[in-house]
């Protein structure tokens, strides 16, 4: 008789493990996702997981009682990278993920993390000037407990930069309105607004954004020379991580409004994957994926291992 020929596999062997789709997904984040904005995620995802178990808003968000009158400064700087909702972090990661990536390319992690932490900064400290001015006009001690935190005013600080440059002939779809590029951080805080009630954070968040834009912010910028001086020193041990985008090349060392816009019209965010946008005539939505694939924007070299 004819011997059958020799089976590749033994069916008495055990199939070999299933690739975990949740550790896939994560390791393809983690290989295209700068080392910055990869922190700034895990940071959310953390918090969101330490919020089952501590109240954070009212362990370090910016709280006027407690950051100015009992000097817990830290608030200023970490109440940006709270969160504390599961939609939240779900509607951060679809909106801004794409936004930060192309940022950071740009202008170099080292820049991208100051703008960030400014940025926070800026916001937080607008934010304890209001809250004193209405507390003295109204005598009511509840804008003192008034509480500003969360990434939402670092989103609405980049989208404000970014939508600040753009032509006012450019629209939006904020899901089926159409609305001006220029005013479409005012519309999507009023959808905020509408869904969730009004946050004073986001609205100065805002006024930071376009502050940026228009160059007032400008004496918070660290030139490129200092850049690459601390990249070679204090952080080179962040430097030389994986995902790490150095700041090697002067000449691009600054993000502007006017080459995201020309790119793909502004960061495409979750309202606008639910519609289709339209930019205007001279910009097309495909050239923005091209242009992270190829590398181009970016301060200078990624580091990848």
């Amino acid at each position: 008789p004819l011997s059958s020929p020799t089976s590749t596999h033994n069916m008495s062997d055990p199939l070999p493990p299933e690739e975990n789709p949740i550790l896939k997904a994560y390791d393809s984040f983690v290989r295209e996702t700068p080392l910055v904005t990869r922190w700034l995620f895990q940071t959310q995802a953390v918090t969101w997981i330490l919020s089952f178990f501590i109240d954070l808003p009212l362990a370090l968000g910016n709280i006027p009682q407690f950051t100015l009158f009992k000097l817990e400064v830290y608030r200023l700087v970490l109440s940006p990278f709270l969160c504390t909702s599961l939609l939240s972090l779900l509607l951060v990661y679809l909106s801004f993920l794409d936004l930060a990536k192309r940022m950071e390319h740009s202008m170099g992690s080292t820049a991208f993390g100051l703008l960030l932490g400014t940025m926070g900064v800026m916001v937080n400290v607008s934010h304890l000037v209001v809250c004193l001015i209405l507390n003295g006009l109204t005598a009511s001690p509840t804008w003192l407990f008034l509480p500003c935190y969360g990434i939402w005013i670092l989103v609405f600080g980049c989208i404000s930069m970014e939508c600040a440059g753009a032509s006012p002939s450019s629209t939006r779809l904020l899901f089926f309105v159409r609305v001006p590029t220029p005013y479409y951080p005012m519309a999507l805080l009023l959808l905020f607004s509408l869904l969730g009630g009004f946050q004073l954070g986001y609205l100065l968040a805002i006024g930071v954004g376009i502050a940026y834009h228009r160059g007032y912010m400008d004496r918070f910028k660290v030139d490129n020379t200092k850049i690459q001086q601390w990249e070679r020193t204090v952080l080179e041990n962040y430097a030389s991580r994986a995902g790490w985008v150095a700041n090697d090349n002067p000449g691009r060392g600054d993000w502007t409004e006017t080459e995201s816009s020309s790119n793909s019209g502004g960061g495409i965010d979750i309202w606008s994957r639910l519609v289709q946008r339209d930019q205007g005539p001279a910009s097309a939505s495909s050239t923005h994926d091209d242009s992270l694939s190829s590398g181009d924007p970016r301060a200078g070299s990624i580091i990848h291992t």
